[in-house]
């Protein structure tokens, strides 16, 4: 019989050997990834209210003329706004990836420590009292609210007879 620390010796040791074996492979998806994503970000860029040429967006951001207008609607609002977007899913994913690796569970997310729930919970309290805040103290008011929810899952958890356990 094949024990579970075994099959997770073996797996380790098969991942480590694919990817010392066959560096190529990992060198071409990693250029297609990143071709992938560049290309996303072009086409973020080009899409919108008034549609703009991908060849507008590449003068826009390697030949700028601040004379165009669409050089500076791309310079200015959507370029910003594309690479922000690409940032916060990179974000999402590194912290996905420490959730699943901190819990052991593959379908981890933020809704299982309620970090989705406290900062929800934050943000209707604080529009309810205070509309007018900036988007920064509101931000920060969510995050408060997710670091509270997240104690409290953590308090409840620990009160358990064998304590927290991934």
């Amino acid at each position: 019989m094949v024990s579970p620390s075994d099959c997770a010796h073996r797996n380790k040791n098969d991942t480590q050997k694919t990817l010392h074996t066959r560096p190529a492979a990992a060198m071409g998806i990693l250029v297609i990834g990143l071709a992938a994503i560049a290309f996303g970000l072009a086409l973020s860029v080009s899409v919108g209210a008034a549609d703009i040429r991908l060849t507008t967006v590449w003068k826009a951001i390697f030949h700028f003329n601040p004379d165009v207008q669409k050089h500076q609607v791309i310079r200015e609002l959507r370029f910003p706004r594309a690479i922000a977007g690409a940032l916060v899913g990179a974000c999402f994913a590194v912290a996905g990836a420490i959730m699943q690796g901190m819990t052991r569970n593959p379908l981890a997310d933020s809704g299982l420590l309620g970090l989705n729930a406290g900062a929800g919970v934050a943000l209707a309290i604080v529009f309810a009292s205070a509309p007018s805040l900036s988007f920064t103290s509101l931000m920060l008011f969510c995050f408060i609210g997710a670091a509270i929810a997240s104690f409290i899952v953590f308090g409840i958890g620990s009160l358990s007879f064998n304590g927290l356990t991934p």
